[in-house]
């Protein structure tokens, strides 16, 4: 679970995850309503996703190292937060610098409210 600092203002919220040794590309971010989901997917996954061309030029490059032994992983980060009240994901902006994810989330602005004239 990556550490987190949660601060709120009038129109947004603030997250901020410590991902070290995450890439960009491996992680992922999913926002429901009020939920807030962030996780990193396998090296795998992410090399599956790049261009056909780009994975036949680096395998006409060079041979591949075959791993002998090893202690050192891609880290694994996976941690759910509940805000609260839903966040408007087209205004919102992400992040990503010196292993810190954050995340500026607009707060959403009800529709429909109608001021009602007293008579």
């Amino acid at each position: 679970t990556p550490a987190l600092d949660v601060l709120e203002s009038d129109t947004a919220y603030t997250l901020a995850f410590d991902v070290p040794g995450a890439t960009r590309e491996a992680l992922k971010v999913s926002v429901e309503g009020r939920r807030v989901t962030l996780a990193t997917v396998s090296p795998q996954a992410v090399e599956a996703g790049a261009d056909a061309k780009d994975a036949k030029a680096a395998a006409d490059a060079a041979p591949t190292d075959r791993p002998l032994y090893r202690e050192r992983t891609a880290p694994v980060y996976a941690r759910t937060v509940s805000l609260p009240a839903e966040v408007d994901q087209q205004a919102s902006q992400a992040r990503f610098e010196n292993g810190v994810l954050t995340l500026v989330l607009a707060k959403k602005v009800a529709t429909g409210a109608t001021q009602l004239q007293i008579a």
